[in-house]
């Protein structure tokens, strides 16, 4: 299973938080620091990703309604 999309270099979400939590290999964890480091919406995504596990950490699960805006506003409409 290829990470990226190659077509516009986009790394999935998950990948993300895979690489986040440090479950890729080596050469997996290094294709995604060079996409973080060279794509800006994988970047933005990135940041995103880590800052929904920060809030988690602090303070109480957001409702449905603020999780599904969270995702509107990374993601777009569903």
């Amino acid at each position: 299973m290829s990470i990226f999309n190659y077509e516009n270099d986009s790394v999935s979400d998950e990948t993300l938080l895979d690489f986040i939590e440090d479950r890729l290999s080596p050469k997996e964890k290094e294709n995604v620091k060079q996409a973080i480091h060279n794509s800006k919406e994988v970047f933005f995504n990135y940041m995103a990703i880590k800052e929904a596990q920060f809030l988690v950490q602090i303070g109480s699960q957001a409702d449905v309604s603020r999780q599904d805006s969270i995702l509107k506003s990374i993601i777009g409409p569903l």
